[in-house]
């Protein structure tokens, strides 16, 4: 019989395939908000609203393919990153910050099989 997986387990799944999806745009979409920050380092999964909010978590619009340069130039710096975004993307936080309010539906199941739909797609 197989083991049930913990929902941990599941959660970082869905992680581990939303990261590689974003990543697989292949670019540093960050540096359009810091252009004068050069680009360095493996790129990275950097979400726009912190994570913790589940409902937007996997949301392709919550996600850009970022550098290790400008993601952790941006994490220090969340103003920033907010006028940045506001500016390139007018509208993109609110809308965002409007779906994270909508409480999360707990199915991860779903989550995966959209993630794995999607990496199938790629």
């Amino acid at each position: 019989m197989k083991k049930k997986r913990s929902r941990k387990s599941l959660s970082d799944e869905a992680d581990r395939l939303f990261s590689l999806q974003v990543r697989a745009r292949g670019h540093c979409e960050l540096w359009i908000l810091k252009p004068d920050l050069r680009c360095a380092g493996d790129h990275q999964c950097c979400h726009v609203l912190s994570r913790r909010y589940r409902s937007v978590r996997w949301s392709e619009d919550n996600a850009f393919c970022g550098c290790q340069a400008h993601h952790t130039w941006f994490t220090h710096n969340p103003h920033a990153f907010y006028l940045a975004v506001e500016s390139a993307f007018p509208g993109l936080q609110e809308r965002l910050w409007e779906q994270a309010q909508i409480p999360w539906d707990k199915s991860l199941a779903a989550v995966l099989d959209r993630l794995r739909a999607s990496e199938e797609a790629i």
